[in-house]
């Protein structure tokens, strides 16, 4: 990768970047930093955790809407100089990346991390309000009352694996109701699973939320969040894995 770094006339600085920390993966994101200026890449690249720094730029890259690429643009700076000063955000990247594509969020290169956060959290706790989700569901031209089911994933409406339950979440109401428990956005999955493109699941052992899961149309696991997007124990991945071994069962969608 050196090399090829080399080759293709790559800045100085990032050809600074210890080889043993490039991957094949930081194509995208290599290519990305190579159009700044010098000067900017002398200040934004981190002095350690360089394969997680290229990891998180990647990430945001191929999260980006393909609608916002003017966003991408500038952002690519902007979110390579923030995660450079703290490189444990990169767990919140795709939180943010949720809220410009599903929020149509604009981001404004002056922010800081937190006044980013600040404006998804804004945008959550309209999600959280029911009369939002109302005017969601109206402008999705949902014509049915905020209890239809408009979940038909063929996994049963409750399963206990390892000593998690997993309750499918098969109504407006109850995705708005995991939001509001996990602080996070699946409230605005509602689309996406009223068309058959993923499902959610929520994830709780004795009685209190664990996780919010969700489920591709193919019956593999796409995101498994924590309580306000944080990263899940090793343990629920596990039950994540066997619950849809056990349970995925396409030949019964209804």
């Amino acid at each position: 990768m050196k090399d090829l770094l080399a080759e293709y006339g790559a800045p100085a600085q990032l050809r600074k970047i210890p080889a043993h920390t490039l991957r094949p993966r930081h194509r995208n994101a290599l290519i990305a930093l190579s159009r700044l200026d010098a000067s900017t890449l002398s200040q934004i690249i981190p002095t350690d955790s360089h394969g997680v720094w290229l990891d998180a730029i990647d990430k945001w890259l191929r999260l980006m809407p393909s609608g916002k690429k003017a966003q991408s643009r500038f952002s690519v700076e902007w979110v390579a100089r923030r995660l450079s000063e703290n490189m444990s955000r990169f767990e919140e990247v795709d939180t943010i990346i949720d809220w410009i594509g599903r929020g149509k969020g604009l981001l404004n290169e002056k922010w800081t991390w937190e006044r980013a956060l600040a404006e998804v959290e804004a945008w959550h706790r309209s999600l959280r309000d029911e009369a939002a989700l109302k005017r969601l569901a109206a402008a999705e031209r949902e014509r049915a009352s905020f209890d239809t089911v408009i979940c038909k994933a063929p996994l049963p409406d409750e399963a206990t694996v390892a000593g998690y339950d997993f309750v499918m979440l098969r109504s407006l109401r109850k995705l708005r109701e995991e939001g509001q428990v996990m602080h996070h956005c699946v409230a605005s999955y509602a689309n996406d699973v009223r068309k058959g493109r993923c499902s959610i699941a929520s994830i709780r052992k004795g009685g209190v939320h664990i996780a919010t899961l969700e489920i591709s149309a193919k019956g593999v696991s796409q995101q498994l969040k924590a309580h306000c997007n944080r990263a899940v124990e090793a343990p629920v991945r596990q039950a994540v894995d066997e619950y849809l071994l056990r349970h995925w069962r396409p030949e019964e969608r209804a």
